[in-house]
Formats: structure tokens, C-alpha cells, sequence
């Protein structure tokens, strides 16, 4: 087996275990993370079918990966109050950023705008007031992740600078704050980190 393939079996692993546990404990928490390594592996992946020539022959993946991920997204929405408003913040700012280039990419975020307002008028969702004042901070954070990441190419940059953006602590910190005051708590912030170990994960796996 490759050494690459290591990172993406061990997520597959995990992402198992974590979901079949959640479901036999009846652990949303445990689900929650398991789901958020799921979409960490999904989106990347999708990225890289995207913009990688040498996975040209996977790009038949795209389409389905483009209706699965609202759908996934959209279900913990509607379990899980904050992730309503870290997605509409961080769309928000992929969008500013001209990060949503790709049909794939635009499909999804209409799919997910969809989902939520089927689930408000059908399904009963409430939003609450508390995933409204997650929003400016996610956006706030993408938008300094994604317009830091561009610049990163600058040999100007401190090593220091270039591994914050490479990483996207800018939306980390923005994470934490929220679950500081209180809009999410503490097990969003350990699943929405986890997404973003899978997404790194899998971006060194296929790279």
C-alpha cells in the first residue's frame, strides 16, 4: 500500500467507528465528529478532482459528492444549531474570496440553501439566535484565511505568517471565540477541528 493511502484508510477507519458508535450509544456527540472527518475527506477531496489533472479519471465522483455533502451539511444543521451559521459564514466569505469557482462548489451551496428552507417550512428547523452570531465570525475568519493563503506565495512572508494561512488558524481562533461566549460548545469545536485535521489529512493523501 502506498504511504499516501495510510492517512485516507486510517480516516475511512475512524470515521466508521465513530459513526457506528454514535449510533449504537446514541452519542450525537460521537456522530457529530464522525460526520465532520466524513465531510473533511468529501470536500477536499472534491477540491482536488477539481483542480488535479492526474485525478481526472475520479471526476465522475464530483456530482455526487456536489449532492451528498449539502445533504450531509445540511442534516447536522438541522441536529446541530451552530453549524448553521459556521457554514453561511464561511460560504460567505469563500464567495468574497472568488473561492467558489467551480459549478460543483455553487451546486452545493444552493443545495444546502435548499435543504434549510425545506427543513424551516416542513421540517420544523428553528434557527437559533446563537448560530446568527456565529456567521460574522466565520466569515470574518475564512475571509482573513483565504485572502492570507493568497498571499502566501510572497517570499516576503514570514515562515510563520505562511504556515498560520497554510492552515487557516484564522477560522481555528474564530471557532474557539464562539464556543468562549457561548454560541456553540465545546464538542462543535472539537468536531469542527477534527473536519479540519481530515481536510489537511486528506489534502497531503492526495497531493
Amino acid at each position: 500500500m502506498k504511504k499516501t493511502a495510510f492517512g485516507l484508510v486510517g480516516l475511512a477507519i475512524l470515521i466508521f467507528f465513530l459513526i457506528i458508535l454514535g449510533f449504537i450509544l446514541n452519542s450525537g456527540g460521537a456522530s457529530l465528529v464522525g460526520i465532520c472527518i466524513l465531510l473533511g475527506f468529501l470536500i477536499k477531496s472534491m477540491d482536488q478532482f477539481i483542480d488535479e489533472p492526474r485525478y481526472k479519471k475520479y471526476r465522475i465522483l464530483i456530482a455526487p459528492f456536489a449532492v451528498i455533502i449539502p445533504l450531509t451539511i445540511g442534516y447536522l444543521a438541522y441536529v446541530h444549531d451552530p453549524v448553521f451559521g459556521m457554514v453561511i459564514g464561511t460560504a460567505l466569505g469563500l464567495i468574497l474570496t472568488g473561492k467558489i469557482d467551480h459549478p460543483a462548489f455553487i451546486i452545493g451551496i444552493i443545495g444546502f440553501i435548499i435543504i434549510i428552507v425545506i427543513l424551516v417550512l416542513a421540517g420544523g428547523l428553528e434557527i437559533a439566535i446563537t448560530s446568527i452570531y456565529i456567521i460574522p465570525f466565520a466569515f470574518i475568519g475564512c475571509f482573513a484565511d483565504e485572502i492570507g493563503h493568497e498571499k502566501m506565495s510572497e517570499r516576503t512572508q514570514p515562515k510563520s505568517l505562511k504556515l498560520f494561512f497554510e492552515h487557516r488558524f484564522a477560522l481555528k481562533i474564530a471557532a474557539v471565540i464562539c464556543t468562549v461566549l457561548g454560541f456553540a460548545q465545546v464538542i462543535h469545536l472539537v468536531a469542527f477541528l477534527c473536519f479540519d485535521i481530515a481536510y489537511d489529512i486528506t489534502a497531503i493523501s492526495l497531493r
